[in-house]
């Protein structure tokens, strides 16, 4: 685990174990685009027409605005259902005002842009969640061994 105070974390530290970047495009269908979601297991996507971020896709938009209101899925563009106004975050946002701008917005998904302000992908509120938690598991695990020593090597549990 990284041992940086949760302050210095940036966006880059949280995602660096990220393999590829998802997008859907927005002449997808809701079904597409829900479909791609399940199959990737993201809650959440950027959505691109011509190369250029134009929204974000949830499960939440497919099953408010399309399952809920009846809409054929495979008739309803992405475009209809995206949420076109995003908040924005680039690789240098420390954990803080990543923090700071979910609570601010009331939202669970921020999209990340490269140095270039291309679109990099999506970081949750899951993401900080699941650091928070490691960290904190970090720090109790120091308190322990502070207040009650180490555990022994199981050679010397053994007597070897």
């Amino acid at each position: 685990m990284n041992e940086k105070d949760l302050g210095k974390i940036v966006v880059r530290d949280m995602i660096e174990d990220r393999e590829a970047i998802y997008s859907v495009g927005a002449d997808d269908t809701a079904r597409e685009a829900s479909e791609a979601l399940k199959k990737l297991k993201l809650r959440a996507t950027g959505v691109l027409e011509d190369g250029k971020l134009v929204g974000i896709v949830s499960h939440y938009d497919v099953s408010t605005k399309v399952v809920a209101k009846g809409m054929d899925p495979e008739k309803t563009k992405v475009r209809e259902i995206m949420t076109p106004d995003v908040v924005k975050v680039n690789l240098r946002h420390s954990f803080t005002e990543c923090l700071e701008l979910f609570e601010r917005h009331d939202i669970s998904h921020l999209v990340i842009e490269d140095r270039k302000g291309n679109y990099y992908g999506v970081i949750s509120n899951k993401h900080l969640q699941a650091r928070l938690l490691e960290m904190l598991k970090s720090m109790l695990e120091i308190a322990r061994q502070y207040a009650f020593g180490s555990y022994p090597k199981e050679s010397e549990k053994r007597g070897d």
